[in-house]
């Protein structure tokens, strides 16, 4: 593996982000899936194990300052770093979202969760909904997980077309 493919899969410290079973949680939420219940019947494992996993990777997130710290930024941190599978990823673009819509998307893909985003962009609950609703659907995704991921290949296009350290 290359220099610059070493970097993005291991940290400074030569250590793996993440182990292979939380690569396989963010890979399943890559494809899709959202509830802990779906997490847990898909890998086997307890609805605790599912927390305690989620927790374990947003752990390895701050321990190298990644902030904000969150599942949906592990997801867009495992695209950014080429540790996940997006080629069954709508290739849709936030080029038609609204302000409201892509500044959500932004939020979400970076980690900040619902209640951070909706005091920024003053969003009332079914406002957050309706908004949330209509990302959906522009970009062809099942799930603000998926949204993420999306967000976060056309972040990294944006990123490398710039000459910029994804």
């Amino acid at each position: 593996m290359d220099k610059e493919g070493y970097r993005r899969k291991f940290g400074p410290e030569g250590t793996s982000l993440f182990t292979n079973r939380q690569l396989e949680m963010l890979q399943l939420a890559v494809k899709g899936v959202e509830s802990s219940k779906d997490f847990s019947t898909i890998m086997g494992i307890s609805l605790e194990s599912v927390s305690s996993l989620k927790e374990h990777i947003t752990q390895r997130l701050e321990e190298r300052g990644v902030v904000p710290v969150s599942f949906r930024r592990a997801i867009a941190e495992s695209i950014w770093r080429g540790l996940v599978d997006t080629s069954r990823l709508p290739t849709q673009t936030a080029a038609g979202l609204t302000d409201v819509e892509a500044n959500l998307v932004a939020f979400i893909t970076t980690g900040y969760d619902t209640n951070y985003i909706r005091e920024q962009l003053h969003l009332t609950r079914i406002y957050y909904k309706l908004v949330k609703g209509s990302i959906l659907k522009k970009l062809k995704v099942k799930n603000l997980n998926q949204a993420a991921a999306v967000t976060a290949i056309e972040m990294m296009r944006l990123r490398s077309t710039n000459n910029a350290y994804v």
